[in-house]
Parts: C-alpha cells; structure tokens; sequence
C-alpha cells in the first residue's frame, strides 16, 4: 500500500486510532506511510505530492537530486525533508518536513519520474540560495555538457543566463553571477569541474575537457588535457578500484603513452586534502614539458568542498 492521505484513510474506513500505531509513519502533517516504505528521496516525494497544491512544485536540492544533478556531501544526504516551491502569490508551504519557498507565474516546469519539478535552468538556480559559486559552476557544467552520448544535455549556457537575467534580486544571486563565467562544456563530473576551477584559479592555464586523444570514436577521452605539451591529468574515482576498472585503465594508460603523451593521476585526497600539492604538481609537470610563464596565484585558489 502506497502513501496516502489521512482524510482519504478516514473515509476509506481507517480509524484515527489505527492511523496513529507503530504500523504508520506520518511524514508530513495529513499523511501516513506504512512504517519503513520510505526509502529513497522519490519515495518521500511521491508522499507529500499527495498535499501539493496546484502549481507547487519540487525545487531547489530535492528537484536537484530527482534530476540527478550532481551536489556536494554539504547540502546533506538525508531524505527527511524535501524542497517545494509555490506559485505566488500562494504562500511557501510550512511544516516539519518541508522547506518552502516561492516562484513566479510561468516559471517552466515539468515532471522527473512523474513528480512536478522546476525545469533543469529553474532548479539550477533555485540552488543558489544551498550551493557556493563553485558547486553551481559544478552543476551547470553538468547541465551543459553531453557526457559523451551517455546522455543528452539539459540546458545551455545561454538559457542560464537568461534564467539569471530573469531575477535579478533573487537568493544567491550573487554566487549565481559568479559562476556563470566559469561554466564550461565538457566536463563529465564534478570533479572534473573542481579540479579545472582549482586549477585555473591559482594559475595554472585552463586545459581542455574531455579531448579525444585521436580523431576517432573509439579513442580515449582525457579528463584534463594541455594538447601544445601533450600533458594530461586524469581523475580516479572510487569506480577504478574493481580489478575490471584496474585492467582497463593500464590498457587506457599505455594507449596515451603510446601517442607520447605524460599522463598524471589525481585522487579525491589530492583534490579535498591536498589542492596546493595538486597544484604545484601540475605547475612542475607542464614546466618540464616546456610551458613557461606560468605565475602561480595560491591566494587565488579555490578550495573545493567534499
């Protein structure tokens, strides 16, 4: 039995006695669940979309994750409370469980797995008021990048804009603002977006994402790539750690190596525990393959956030 409405179980023949037993969940006032089905954020969603009045939609890091965007671990990982945003000049909903806020009339919306949320650009910027600018060039990259067929991208460079455009005094503009310029197509991965901001910001030139080492479908792509030194820095994440993943990566690894390419690997610790020493690497590599005039700006440095 899915979620439901207390007054739909009252005159479907549940007491209000029953409603308030250890079998029940109540996750939001005028709701039950059965106890232990709400597992996932879709599951909590599905609930409280019962209580959604019209025009109320799921926003800000809720419609985030149904979208599947990437977020940082400092917005939370629970599924205890959702975002819902409504029409004006209806109120922000209140509650235990809910965080309300308000958009305009007209503001584009749609549905992920059935659910109404804002639209790709609306939930990015709704996340102005969760994220820091590096977070939200993290997610815009992620928006406007195709991830090599894996799927199609969500919005542009452009809608951005014009959604920033659109609400000049709006929670988090700022931060908004500020991310806009760094937003790039190519990235695959927010980590791939927090090392080229880590990078470039203490002054390292900007490399290209996710270069094909050759002019043919089946050739590596490289993470982060200065072609004029033939450098490349790849990022392993947690995936590579299958004996499957280990072998494919040596193949992938002497496939560069053969195109006389020097490839450098950076870890989630080089990237959160240790960005002055990533940095400084990726300064020595490019030197030693020739590129000068490179003036580091530590001060400068971004500082990603896990």
């Amino acid at each position: 039995m899915g979620p439901m409405l207390v007054s739909q179980a009252l005159r479907d023949g549940f007491s209000r006695e029953s409603l308030r037993s250890a079998a029940w969940e109540a996750p939001f006032y005028g709701v039950r669940a059965e106890a232990g089905s709400l597992v996932s954020l879709q599951d909590l969603c599905t609930a409280y979309a019962l209580k959604l009045p019209p025009g109320s939609v799921f926003a800000g890091v809720t419609a985030a994750r149904l979208w599947g965007m990437p977020l940082p671990a400092y917005v939370g990982r629970g599924i205890r409370e959702v975002d819902v945003s409504a029409e004006a000049p209806r109120r922000a909903p209140r509650g235990v469980g809910v965080r309300g806020r308000q958009h305009r009339p007209g503001t584009p919306t749609t549905r992920v797995s059935g659910l109404p949320v804002l639209a790709p650009e609306e939930t990015w910027f709704s996340l102005g008021r969760s994220l820091d600018w590096v977070d939200l060039t993290a997610v815009a990259d992620h928006l406007v990048s195709d991830g090599l067929g894996r799927r199609l991208a969500s919005a542009s460079l452009r809608s951005l804009e014009q959604t920033v455009e659109g609400h000049p005094d709006a929670h988090g503009i700022v931060s908004l603002r500020r991310a806009l310029p760094a937003v790039r197509v190519g990235s695959w991965s927010r980590t791939e977006t927090l090392i080229r901001l880590t990078l470039v910001s203490a002054g390292i030139p900007e490399p290209e994402l996710n270069r094909p080492l050759a002019p043919n479908r089946h050739s590596p792509h490289l993470d982060l790539a200065w072609p004029d030194y033939r450098f490349a820095l790849e990022y392993d994440g947690d995936q590579h750690r299958s004996p499957e993943q280990f072998m494919s990566d040596i193949r992938r690894q002497e496939r560069i190596h053969d195109e006389q390419w020097a490839v450098m690997r950076a870890t989630r610790d080089d990237l959160f525990d240790r960005p002055s020493e990533l940095v400084n690497r990726v300064h020595r590599r490019l030197t030693e393959r020739g590129c000068r005039g490179i003036r580091l700006r530590m001060s400068h440095m971004v500082v990603p956030r896990r």
